[in-house]
């Protein structure tokens, strides 16, 4: 291998950790998002959603600079440029693939636990939205919009719905 790819897998190793690092950061920001819903401290839960996108748009440059190394790897090693990272890695020697395989594995484990976290923030959000609705048709019952079937039962709309409001 020559010191173009040894440089290139570097620079992707760097790249896997600091994306990883991004993820993880990215939880603990979910994190303090679900704490803020269950407090019930809504500035602050504005604050922190404001937050999110700029971590989206620093995640988004990442990928896409990891990507861009992949691609020059892919023609370092003289592949086509879409051949998975998987092939590539399986090309080169292991004293060199080991560190990278490493690097993929904290990858992989900071996007589970960013799944894991956005699974936990959804039930959060599910669970207030539902909560603050029953609240509020229990105080305005007549104004909640509701729907009712031929059977008098309420019904959920499962398409659009014109509403003349002139009768």
């Amino acid at each position: 291998m020559d010191a173009r790819a040894t440089g290139l897998v570097g620079a992707l190793r760097e790249g896997m950790d600091r994306e990883a690092l991004l993820f993880g950061d990215l939880v603990g920001e979910l994190d303090r998002l679900g704490a803020s819903f269950k407090a019930k401290d809504w500035t602050r839960s504005l604050i922190v959603a404001q937050g999110l996108d700029g971590m989206a748009r620093r995640i988004e440059r990442a990928e896409a600079e990891r990507a861009a190394v992949v691609a020059d790897l892919a023609a370092a090693l003289g592949v086509a440029p879409n051949t998975p990272l998987s092939s590539l890695v399986g090309r080169l020697e292991p004293s060199v693939r080991q560190p990278l395989d490493e690097s993929g594995r904290r990858l992989r484990t900071a996007v589970f636990r960013l799944k894991t976290a956005t699974g936990r923030l959804r039930y959060s959000a599910e669970t207030l939205s539902g909560t603050l609705g029953r609240v509020l048709e229990g105080i305005f019952p007549g104004r909640r919009g509701r729907m009712y079937g031929p059977e008098g039962r309420p019904a959920v709309p499962t398409g659009a719905a014109l509403v003349d409001h002139s009768l």
